[in-house]
């Protein structure tokens, strides 16, 4: 026979853990320009996780476009290149909701290559993104910075993140 407490508190723990999966997708639908309504209209589309499955929300990564931009920076211009990068980043992710995810860092032995994990909502999105004032300012203002620039197409296998996770690196 088993603890009713013990049994009670196992039950909220699984019932906090399917709130915290619903709040993230909520949060991941909302960067994405999704709806609450949206993200649960996706209900079904190769789900998986318990989590996700009994929460009824998932969002759908088989449309987005996920890449590695690999550059080499001219050591004379890292700091200017950083500068460009982190403004067009902030940019893009506050004003497109297509963009989901720019994350750029440099190697720790060759602190000039750089690479920038790249995830768009869709095609639709990062064609969009390109024509962006910011985006172009980026590309215009670091052609005479970036050595070489290797684009980098990949497909996702799982993707997984600590919801807090910008807060934890400050």
């Amino acid at each position: 026979m088993t603890n009713p407490g013990f049994s009670k508190w196992i039950l909220t723990g699984i019932i906090l853990l399917f709130v915290m999966d619903i709040n993230a997708q909520n949060s991941m639908g909302a960067n994405a320009g999704l709806s609450p309504n949206q993200v649960i209209s996706q209900v079904g589309k190769q789900q998986s996780g318990t989590g996700r499955v009994l929460s009824g929300q998932v969002i759908n990564a088989s449309p987005w476009i996920v890449r590695l931009a690999k550059l080499e920076i001219h050591p004379d211009f890292l700091d200017q290149y950083k500068a460009a990068i982190e403004e067009h980043t902030q940019a893009a992710l506050e004003s497109e909701p297509g963009v989901l995810t720019l994350y750029a860092m440099t190697e720790e032995k060759h602190p000039n290559r750089v690479t920038v994990l790249e995830i768009y909502a869709s095609n639709e999105a990062y064609q969009t993104h390109l024509k962006t004032a910011h985006f172009i300012k980026y590309k215009t203002g670091t052609q005479k910075m970036v050595k070489s620039l290797e684009l980098v197409n990949v497909d996702a296998i799982a993707f997984g993140a600590k919801s807090d996770v910008l807060q934890l690196k400050k």
